[in-house]
């Protein structure tokens, strides 16, 4: 069984260079708890890896979405897998006729991290709210889709996820005759 808290702590400390102990400071929890999590091995796929206090104080001092930390911890369950982050990703670069570099250069991200998310690697909160912005998107829209929606806001529902996407398809018609119309004036000058 495959404890994902504990690998991606491993990951995140050791991108910024992190002890255990720094990670502990960093989090304002004792040692231990980070330690039993990294070599925590689960009986159970559903078993909690930790609580919710551990988590939070994890996320906080990753600069992490506790959500996404809740989800990895087993807090809360995974979201549901109604629609897959990277298929939908990889649908809007085709609609948008944009290449996988192309979206990491508009949204800040290095085009590495854009061809992860389009093999399914999850994006974190930071990632989706970039994309979001690049794309033009809801930012709550791009969260709930990612599976990170974040504390205190409510998932959108089905028919305002619909009501969105209408949205941004009349926002595009909407720029492409303005557009026109500029060309038109700035031709007719």
């Amino acid at each position: 069984m495959s404890n994902e808290l504990g690998q991606w702590i491993e990951r995140e400390r050791k991108k910024r260079g992190w002890s255990q102990r720094r990670l502990a400071q960093e989090a304002d929890i004792s040692q231990a708890p980070i330690s039993r999590i990294i070599n925590k091995v689960p009986d159970d796929p559903n078993e909690q890896i930790c609580g919710e206090k551990v988590a939070q104080a994890l996320a906080r001092a990753f600069g992490a979405n506790p959500i996404y930390v809740f989800r990895l911890a087993r807090i809360l369950k995974p979201p549901p897998r109604s629609r897959n982050f990277s298929t939908w990703l990889v649908g809007e670069l085709l609609l948008r006729k944009i290449s996988q570099e192309k979206l990491g250069e508009m949204a800040g991200l290095d085009s590495e991290v854009v061809a992860d998310l389009t093999r399914g690697v999850p994006p974190t909160f930071e990632v989706a709210n970039k994309l979001a912005a690049a794309l033009e998107l809801d930012e709550l829209y791009v969260q709930q889709l990612a599976g990170l929606v974040p504390p205190g806001e409510q998932a959108l529902s089905a028919e305002e996820i619909e009501l969105l996407s209408n949205y941004r398809e009349l926002n595009r018609g909407g720029r492409k005759v303005v557009q026109e119309l500029v060309k038109s004036m700035v031709s007719n000058l």
